[in-house]
C-alpha cells in the first residue's frame, strides 16, 4: 500500500468523524409534535407522535419505547450544543454532555415513549419565543429543538442553597416550544401574589420563569439563632411576588441523602 493511499484513507476517516460529530442539520423552528403525558403510575411517561418535519430533543437514557414501521427506524442526530456549553452542563449542573434529536424517516410517522428516571410527575412548560426559565439541575427530560440549555452561576446564595449552578432553558426559535421536566413525587403550581412572599425548601424547587430580576433570596423559616441551629430547618428560598413557581412534593436532596446512607450501611454490613 503506497503512502498516498494511506493518506487518503486517513483523510476519509477524519471526514467521517467530523460528520458523525455534527450529526446533520436540524430545523429548530419545526412545529411542536403531538404528545400525551401519562401519569397513571409512579413513573410517568410522555408519548410523542413524530413526523419527518418534527423533532424532539431528549436527555440520555430517557427513551423507553419506539413504535415504528418495519425497516423505517427512528432517525437520531446527536449534538452537544457546543463543546464548551456541553462541558459546563456536564460538570457544573449535572446534565449530560450530549443530547439526542429524534425525528421520523420520510413518510413514516413514529411513536416514542419517553420516561422519567424518578418516581413522580412529568411537567410541561410552554415557552414563547424569547421566554426563559430556570429549572432544577437534573430535571430536564426532553424538549423541542428551539429550546436552548445553558448553565448559570447561582452566586453565593446558590452555593448555600445547593444550587451553585442553575440550568436555564430559553426559547431561541420563532414559534412556541415545549420543555418536559421530571420531578420527584407530585408537581404543584404555586401562584404568588404581588403582596406575598413564598418560602420554599430548596429541594422542592422545580422551575420558575426568568423575569430579569433577582429570582430568589436566602432566608430562614423562623427568626432567632436558637431555632436556626437547633430547630432542624435549614436555609430556604424566598420568592417575591408576583411570580409563578413550579414545585415538587418530594425533596430530591433529602431523597438522595437517604439512599446514599442506605447504600453505605449495606456495604458496611
Amino acid at each position: 500500500m503506497t503512502r498516498n493511499h494511506k493518506r487518503r484513507k486517513r483523510k476519509k476517516r477524519k471526514k467521517r468523524t467530523r460528520k458523525i460529530y455534527r450529526g446533520g442539520s436540524i430545523n429548530i423552528n419545526s412545529p411542536i409534535p403531538k404528545y400525551t403525558i401519562n401519569q397513571t403510575s409512579n413513573f410517568s411517561t410522555v408519548t410523542v407522535h413524530l413526523t419527518d418535519r418534527e423533532y424532539i430533543k431528549i436527555e440520555s437514557n430517557a427513551l423507553n419505547l419506539s413504535k415504528e414501521k418495519k425497516g423505517q427506524p427512528v432517525k437520531v442526530i446527536t449534538k452537544s450544543g457546543g463543546v464548551f456549553s456541553g462541558i459546563k452542563r456536564k460538570l457544573l449542573a449535572g446534565e449530560h454532555f450530549f443530547h439526542n434529536y429524534l425525528t421520523a424517516p420520510p413518510g413514516s410517522p413514529i411513536e416514542l415513549t419517553i420516561g422519567t428516571p424518578l418516581p413522580g410527575d412529568i411537567v410541561e412548560l410552554i415557552l414563547r419565543p424569547g421566554q426563559k426559565y430556570y429549572v432544577a439541575p437534573g430535571s430536564f427530560l426532553a424538549s423541542t429543538p428551539n429550546i436552548k440549555m445553558s448553565t448559570k452561576f447561582g452566586g453565593l446564595r446558590g452555593f448555600f442553597m445547593n444550587h451553585t449552578f442553575l440550568t436555564k432553558v430559553s426559547n431561541v426559535g420563532t414559534g412556541n416550544g415545549v420543555v418536559f421536566l421530571s420531578c420527584l413525587g407530585t408537581s404543584q403550581i404555586i401562584n404568588v401574589k404581588a403582596d406575598e412572599d413564598l418560602l420554599m425548601d430548596n429541594g422542592l424547587f422545580l422551575a420558575a420563569e426568568d423575569t430579569g430580576s433577582t429570582m430568589f433570596k436566602i432566608s430562614r423559616p423562623f427568626k432567632g439563632i436558637k431555632s436556626f441551629f437547633f430547630g432542624g430547618e435549614g436555609l430556604f428560598m424566598r420568592f417575591k411576588g408576583p411570580k409563578q413557581i413550579y414545585s415538587q412534593n418530594g425533596n430530591i436532596l433529602h431523597y438522595a441523602k437517604r439512599v446514599s446512607a442506605l447504600i453505605l450501611k449495606g456495604k458496611r454490613s
